[in-house]
């Protein structure tokens, strides 16, 4: 359809088209033809791609392939639609290229939606960028794009008023087409008129949850939100995050089904965060949930988090003043709430504490308040160091775990809780305090980045005995020891390792650098005096091998404890299996209910399916519609509900390291041997990918301390964690990909 004489929303910029057929079989005609246009020497033009599948009703592939501006002349005409001939790949008869004049000096340029492209669901979802260049939202070229989600039915508050004039033009488009799955490229030119660059149809496979039905669900969501945020025991701004803390978006996903999620609470965060945290000497928080569900979609309680890493000994109106700063801080800077334990709170003495506390006293807590707070720290890191009473008791617990194991359901729920979640949580705690200490070395230059880099090759962890294993055991032996492991720890439709070994294993790749021998660190003389003055100005108990010793073995530990709690899970799972397999019920099915509904029916004694067969049609209904709610992965008021500006994600990089390489996507399927892989989480059950030969690795979720961040470090991967799920979109329709962990950027290349 011509929409050029019809719209009266927005402009249309002259376009000419022609097919990759007729440039190849007469490149000189089409060359006059554009030579013809009266606009084609006016100005600089853009030649964009047209694909068959980019336009096509049963795929969008808009961002695969090139666009070219700032064309000038027949040699520039001809070079860029090479380019973006070559960018199809395997050509088909039906592929075209666009000529178009440039639009100059735009003032914003993008993508809308009129639904939300991955479920369909009631959305409008615009991204643009700020500038003069077309295309840095459709390449993925730029770290500075900006995105707005919100509901169809409301009136928006968080979208800029210079780019509400889309929302007309959405309307417009959808009732000249009758599509109402579709996304437009876009520019705003400098006079705030829009532009239409470009319109194509979306085909979306996820079943439509009606508008009624949506808006049900989003105004129980508002209602409870406002309800929880005004009825909080804490001080501060009540909000909720995806991922802070024991972070739900990286260990379950972000909209986990029933099961996962049942578990994960059950194992983590309705008890044993809180309760080994306490036992580390924190304040006790025991009773009070660290997750809550919000439509299907899980979040942590920021507040709660916040007050358990005040230390016990931190007198109640201290903490509240500093409950009240720590939010308000986190409100400021929202970017944060994915590294609140390393950039937000105050949760050990990691060197140079007495100037980090100079922020407190700057904004208006007292010298006495600094003091005491900053005792406290002193004494419970210390402890935490010293090991007696904490992370070597929860090693401990986790040795004599492995002879512990039922075969009853609820028996073996609770001891995984109890022996395998609890001293894990514990050993979570030692390492990040570990990692603390080490960021603090590296800060005051006693450590390099060099340094830390043998610091972590050193340390032997599970990992490294894994990629060894591989080599040297049989594969029934090595099964045996690893076979337990999982992309996706707590999901049962997730495959083991020995499931589906040949998934994982097949055509391993053990390159030299993944397998090489690392020398052990050692402190130099200096290194070692300087060490020492920082522990005595610091009140840091011990020597300096004292305490590389606990950096290192706190950090080995942590992931030795996550290795061994996952095989209590996949305990878990196979009784769960088993119990599928007697009543005839698929993996999948399964999935869709939560652990204690399982363990109700199973206590009952009732061996008929029925019952069970309607809580899972149930629990698939409620998945569907949690599957169409698009939230932020920080809540701050009522109103996110409805719409809001996705917050910019800030990657960790790992290493100092740069490559420049294709992409993999690891879920598609895609061939990891030679590339940068992309997962969604740093999950465990990825360390399979270090066996087949990556050069790189990016996450959407995931801190600086996540268990792939160590494996890379350890391993000498360059990696970015934690990229948020915009920006991994963007990657995942990439070609190729340069990761520069030094400089700290990652750029399109193709």
């Amino acid at each position: 359809m011509s929409l050029s004489p019809k719209l009266s929303t927005a402009r249309v910029l002259p376009l000419f088209r022609f097919a990759v057929e007729d440039w190849r079989n007469d490149q000189e005609s089409v060359l006059q033809s554009i030579a013809d246009q009266p606009w084609s020497s006016a100005g600089p033009l853009i030649v964009r791609s047209s694909a068959k599948g980019e336009d096509s009703a049963t795929q969008s592939l808009a961002g695969q392939f090139t666009s070219v501006l700032h064309v000038l002349g027949r040699r520039g005409i001809v070079d860029a639609v090479e380019q973006v001939i070559e960018s199809y790949g395997i050509s088909h008869r039906e592929d075209e290229v666009l000529v178009q004049p440039e639009l100059e000096n735009a003032r914003f340029s993008g993508v809308a939606f009129n639904c939300d492209p991955n479920s369909g669901a009631p959305y409008r979802v615009i991204s643009w960028y700020e500038g003069t260049d077309t295309t840095k939202v459709t390449t993925g070229s730029s770290e500075d794009v900006e995105t707005w989600v919100g509901v169809i039915h409301r009136v928006p508050s968080a979208l800029p008023p210079a780019l509400r004039p889309l929302l007309e033009l959405l309307d417009e488009l959808e009732a000249l087409t009758g599509e109402h799955r579709f996304e437009v490229e876009f520019g705003v030119d400098a006079n705030f008129e829009v532009i239409l660059l470009q319109a194509r149809p979306l085909v979306i496979a996820s079943p439509e949850v009606s508008i009624q039905r949506h808006i049900e669900v989003l105004e129980g969501l508002e209602d409870a939100l406002t309800r929880v945020q005004s009825g909080t025991q804490f001080a501060g701004t009540r909000m909720f995050s995806t991922m802070t803390d024991w972070n739900p978006a990286e260990m379950i996903g972000e909209k986990p089904r029933p099961l996962a999620a049942s578990l994960y609470r059950f194992l983590i965060t309705d008890q044993t965060w809180c309760a080994s945290r306490q036992s580390y000497g924190y304040r006790d928080l025991r009773g009070v949930p660290l997750m809550v569900d919000l439509g299907g979609l899980h979040y942590i309680d920021v507040l709660a988090s916040i007050n358990s890493f005040a230390p016990s000994a931190v007198s109640e109106g201290l903490v509240r003043r500093l409950s009240e700063y720590y939010s308000a801080k986190l409100m400021k800077s929202p970017e944060l709430h994915d590294k609140i334990e390393f950039e937000v709170v105050y949760t050990c003495n990691a060197f140079g504490l007495d100037d980090d506390l100079a922020e407190l006293r700057s904004a208006g807590f007292t010298q006495s308040d600094t003091d005491e707070l900053s005792q406290a720290l002193i004494n419970l890191t210390n402890e935490v160091i010293r090991g007696d009473a904490t992370w070597r008791r929860d090693r401990r617990l986790i040795e004599e775990s492995k002879t512990l194991q039922s075969s009853d359901l609820g028996d073996a729920l609770t001891l995984c809780r109890d022996t395998g979640a609890f001293p894990f949580a514990g050993l979570a705690r030692a390492g990040f305090v570990g990692r603390k200490l080490t960021l603090g070395l590296v800060r005051a230059g006693v450590l390099s980045s060099s340094d830390v880099e043998l610091l972590m090759g050193g340390l032997h962890t599970v990992t490294q005995e894994m990629i060894a294993d591989l080599q040297r055991l049989a594969r029934e032996d090595f099964l045996g020891l690893y076979g337990h492991l999982r992309p996706g720890t707590y999901d049962i439709c997730a495959a083991s390792y020995a499931e589906d070994p040949e998934r994982y294993f097949e055509g391993v790749h053990l390159g030299e650098k993944v397998v090489a021998n690392v020398e052990p660190f050692q402190l130099n003389d200096a290194q070692e005096r300087a060490i020492a003055l920082m522990m005595a100005r610091d009140h840091i108990g011990g020597t300096p091998h004292d305490l590389i010793n606990f950096i290192q073995s706190s950090m080995r530990d942590r992931e030795w404890g996550k290795f061994e709690y996952s095989r209590q899970i996949s305990h878990l799972l196979s009784l769960l299996i088993d119990f599928a397999d007697e009543l005839n019920i698929s993996r999948d099915d399964l999935s869709y209910l939560p652990i204690e509904s399982i363990l109700t029916h199973q206590r009952s004694g009732d061996s008929s399916r029925d019952a069970l067969a309607r809580l899972i049609e149930v629990g698939r209904a409620q998945y569907e519609v949690t599957s169409s709610i698009l939230l932020p992965s920080l809540i701050r008021t009522a109103d996110d509900v409805y719409d809001f500006l996705v917050p910019r994600a800030t990657p960790n990089f790992v290493t100092k390291l740069r490559v420049i390489a294709r992409v993999a996507d690891v879920e598609r399927g895609d061939d990891v041997d030679g590339a940068i892989a992309l997962i969604s989480s740093a999950d465990p059950g990825f360390d399979w990918l270090f066996t087949a030969g990556i050069v790189g690795l990016i996450t959407a979720y995931g801190g600086v301390n996540s268990h792939m961040a160590i494996r890379a470090q350890e391993l000498g991967i360059p990696t970015a964690t934690g990229v948020g799920p915009n920006r991994f979109a963007s990657y995942r329709m990439a070609h190729s990909i340069e990761l520069d962990c030094a400089a700290g950027f990652i750029r399109v290349t193709r």
